[in-house]
C-alpha cells in the first residue's frame, strides 16, 4: 500500500532540492549581528533594580491598587445610610454610575499620559486626585456634591489601577 505524501514530506523534498540547487559556499560568513534600530523604548536603557528597590515599590502599587479597589466594594453597603442622612434615595444610583463613567472614562487616557509622562508623576497625581474626590465625598451636604465628589474619586481610582498594573508589568 502506498500512502499518499504529507505535508512535512513535501518540505522536506522542497528543502533538499534547493540545497542540491544551491550548494552553500565553503568559506562564507555568517550574517553579522545588527543592533536594531533605537527608538524610545531601547534608546535609554534601564537599570536593573535591586530586590528591595523591587520590594518597595511593589508594596506601594499594591496599596494604591487596595484602596482603589477597596473604595469600589465599600460605598455599597453604605449607600442606604447616606441617602437617608441626605434625605435623596432618587439619586442613590448616580452615586455609582459617576465613579464608573468617570473611572471608565480616565483609565485609557491616564494610562496613554503615563507612556508619555512618566508613571510615577502620575500614579502620584491620580492619588491626588483620589484623594480629593474623597474629601470631597466625606465634606458633601448634598447629593449633588457626593456624586460630584465620587466623579473626581473615579477619575483618580481609574487612573490607579491602570498606571498600576502597568508599573507592575514594569517592574
Amino acid at each position: 500500500m502506498r500512502r499518499s505524501p504529507s505535508m512535512q514530506d513535501r518540505r522536506w523534498a522542497a528543502r533538499a532540492l534547493a540545497d542540491i540547487r544551491n550548494p552553500p559556499v565553503p568559506n562564507s560568513r555568517p550574517p553579522q549581528f545588527t543592533p536594531p534600530p533605537l527608538n524610545a523604548t531601547n534608546f535609554f536603557p534601564q537599570p536593573r533594580m535591586k530586590p528591595q528597590e523591587i520590594q518597595r515599590t511593589l508594596l506601594g502599587v499594591l496599596l494604591t491598587m487596595f484602596l482603589a479597589a477597596l473604595d469600589q466594594t465599600i460605598v455599597a453597603p453604605a449607600l442606604p445610610t447616606i441617602a437617608r442622612d441626605l434625605h435623596e434615595f432618587d439619586s442613590v444610583s448616580w452615586v455609582v454610575t459617576a465613579y464608573l463613567l468617570s473611572a471608565t472614562a480616565s483609565t485609557p487616557i491616564l494610562g496613554k499620559l503615563s507612556d508619555l509622562y512618566g508613571r510615577k508623576r502620575l500614579l502620584i497625581g491620580s492619588v491626588a486626585v483620589f484623594i480629593l474626590g474623597s474629601l470631597g465625598c466625606a465634606l458633601a451636604p448634598t447629593m449633588f456634591a457626593l456624586i460630584c465628589g465620587r466623579a473626581v474619586q473615579g477619575a483618580g481610582g481609574g487612573a490607579l489601577i491602570s498606571i498600576a498594573n502597568t508599573i507592575v508589568a514594569d517592574v
